[in-house]
C-alpha cells in the first residue's frame, strides 16, 4: 500500500508529501547509490535500505532431506550473486549435488540451506541466521579466505564445523578457530611455489627476471603476496619484487598502468572478482607490458576470464590452481555433474573441492556413535580420523559413503580419497598436507571458443 505522510496546517490541506513506496526490485534503487559506492536492496514493503535485508538471507535454496527434527541441517555459504556469482554457483551445484546423493544411500537425513554471501558484512549475517532459523551444525563455506576469517568467532561460538573448499589464505593455518575450521583447498604456501617455479624452470635464466606482483587488499591478496615473496626469494636468491595493491572494484586501467612501470618479464596477478576486467585492462597496457607474461591465481581461473577479446594477450597468460583432478573417483563425479547441471568441472576452479568439503561434512554426521549430538566440535572428532593412511581407503561418492559412515560411526579410521585430490590432513591444523598444483594456460587453437589446458602439475 502507497502511504503518504502529510503536513498538514490548521487542518488544511498537505504541504508537504513523502512517498514510501519507494521500490518492487534492486534496480529502483539504484538512484541511492552515490558515486557509484554500495548496492541498495528493496525490502517486502518497498523501501530502499543499503544491507541485504534480514528476509532475504539463506533464501537461495533448501537441498535435501526436509528440515523438521530428524534432520541434520548444515549450510552452503557461496556467493552466488555479484561478480563471483558464476564461478560459486558452480560450487555450490557441487554441494548440492553431494547432498542429494548422500540422501539416497545415508542413514541419517542431512538438509543444506543455500545462503548467499555476496556483500560486506553478509557472510557473518548469513551464517547467524542459519545458526537461528536452521539450527545448522556445519558448514560448507565460506568461499573466500576473508569471508571464512570473518566467520570463525561465530562458529566458535556457535559450535559450527566450518569445511572451506576455496579458501587458500595462509593466515588461516594458525587461525584461533578451536579446532573448527578445516579445508579442502591446499594454502597458498603451495601454489607459490609452483608460481616462483614457472618462472625459475631450469635452466635458471640470466639475468634473473624481473617481476612485479599485483594482488587485492583481501586476505587471499595479503596471503598469497607475502607467500609468493617469499617463495621467489628464496628460488631465485634474494632478486626484488616490486608490488601493487588494489581494492577490490577499483578501475583496473590504474592498477595495469602501474604494473606497466616497471616493465616485467613477468607479472603475478592474485585476483578473484576482479580476474576478467584486470585480463581485459592489460589489452590497454601499452608497449612496457607488450612482451609480458602474466600469471594468474587460483581464483581467477573461470569461464569470465575467457572472454577477453584479445588473443595477443591471452596467449601471454597461464596460471596455477587446484589441479585438474584425474581418475575414477573424479571421472564418477564429472560424469554425473556434466549431466545434470551441462558445465564442466574442471572449467571452474575448486568445484571438486566444493563437493569434497560436502562429502567430507556428510562423513562426519552419518559418522557420529550412536546417542552423539551433532555439535561443531564432536563432528571435527570424526574429521580427525579421516586421514589414516593405509587404513580402510574410501572414495568420496555414493558409492563408498556407507562403508566410511559405517567405519568411523564404529570408532574406527578410514583414508579419505577426494574427487580434488588424496585428502590427507593435518589435524592440528585442519589443513591439506600436500595436494597437487596445476599449471595451465590457454588454448587459442579455436580463438572464438577458447578453453583451459593444463600444461604441468606439480605436487609441492
Amino acid at each position: 500500500m502507497r502511504l503518504l505522510l502529510c503536513a498538514c496546517v490548521l487542518w488544511g490541506g498537505c504541504s508537504v508529501a513523502l512517498n514510501f513506496d519507494e521500490c518492487t526490485k534492486d534496480p529502483d534503487c539504484a538512484g541511492h547509490q552515490v558515486d557509484g559506492g554500495s548496492q541498495f536492496y528493496c525490502t517486502s514493503d518497498h523501501l530502499c535500505v543499503g544491507a541485504l535485508p534480514e528476509e532475504r538471507l539463506c533464501t537461495a535454496g533448501l537441498v535435501g532431506a526436509k528440515p523438521d527434527g530428524t534432520t541434520v541441517m548444515v549450510a552452503g555459504l557461496f556467493r552466488l550473486s555479484g561478480a563471483a556469482g558464476d564461478k560459486d554457483t558452480e560450487m555450490a551445484n557441487a554441494a548440492m549435488l553431494a547432498i542429494n546423493e548422500v540422501n539416497t544411500v545415508g542413514q541419517k537425513p542431512i538438509g543444506m540451506v543455500l545462503c548467499d554471501t555476496a556483500g560486506d558484512g553478509v557472510p557473518e549475517r548469513a551464517i547467524q541466521r542459519a545458526i537461528t532459523q536452521y539450527h545448522i551444525v556445519g558448514a560448507v563455506g565460506p568461499t573466500t579466505s576473508g569471508d571464512t576469517k570473518a566467520v570463525i568467532d561465530l562458529a566458535k561460538a556457535n559450535d559450527i564445523l566450518l569445511i572451506s573448499p576455496s579458501a587458500t589464505s595462509p593466515t588461516l593455518t594458525n587461525a584461533d578457530d578451536n579446532g573448527l575450521l578445516w579445508r579442502t583447498a591446499a594454502s597458498d604456501n603451495l601454489q607459490s611455489k609452483v608460481l616462483a617455479q614457472i618462472i625459475m624452470i631450469p635452466p635458471s635464466p640470466s639475468p634473473v627476471p624481473r617481476v612485479n606482483i599485483a594482488y587485492a587488499d583481501s586476505a587471499y591478496g595479503l596471503g598469497l603476496d607475502g607467500a609468493f615473496i617469499d617463495s621467489w626469494t628464496k628460488a631465485s636468491g634474494t632478486a626484488p619484487v616490486s608490488t601493487v595493491k588494489y581494492e577490490e572494484g577499483s578501475d583496473p586501467a590504474v592498477t595495469v598502468g602501474k604494473l606497466a612501470d616497471d616493465t616485467p618479464d613477468y607479472s603475478v596477478i592474485v585476483a578473484d572478482t576482479d580476474a576478467q576486467v584486470l585480463v581485459a585492462a592489460l589489452s590497454g597496457g601499452g608497449p612496457n607490458l607488450a612482451a609480458t607474461k602474466f600469471l594468474f591465481t587460483d581464483g581467477a581461473k573461470g569461464s569470465d576470464l575467457l572472454l577477453n577479446p584479445d588473443p595477443s594477450v591471452l596467449a601471454r597468460v597461464s596460471g596455477t590452481g587446484p589441479a585438474t583432478p584425474t581418475g575414477v573417483v573424479y571421472e564418477s563425479f564429472a560424469s554425473t555433474y556434466k549431466n545434470q547441471f551441462g558445465t564442466d568441472p574442471a572449467d571452474t576452479a575448486f568445484v571438486a573441492n566444493a563437493y569434497d568439503a560436502t562429502y567430507a561434512l556428510s562423513l562426519c554426521i552419518a559418522g557420529l556413535a550412536g546417542g552423539v549430538q551433532p555439535t561443531g566440535s564432536a563432528l571435527a572428532a570424526v574429521l580427525q580420523r579421516m586421514s589414516a593412511s593405509g587404513q580402510l581407503i574410501v572414495n568420496v561418492g555414493p558409492n563408498g559413503f556407507t562403508t566410511g559412515a559405517s567405519a568411523l560411526a564404529a570408532g574406527g579410521t578410514i583414508d579419505l580419497e577426494g574427487t580434488s585430490s588424496h585428502l590427507s590432513w593435518d589435524n592440528a591444523t585442519g589443513d591439506l598436507t600436500t595436494a597437487p598444483i596445476e599449471v595451465w594456460t590457454i588454448d587459442l587453437t579455436n580463438p572464438a571458443k577458447p578453453t583451459f589446458k593444463t600444461v604441468m602439475v606439480v605436487t609441492p
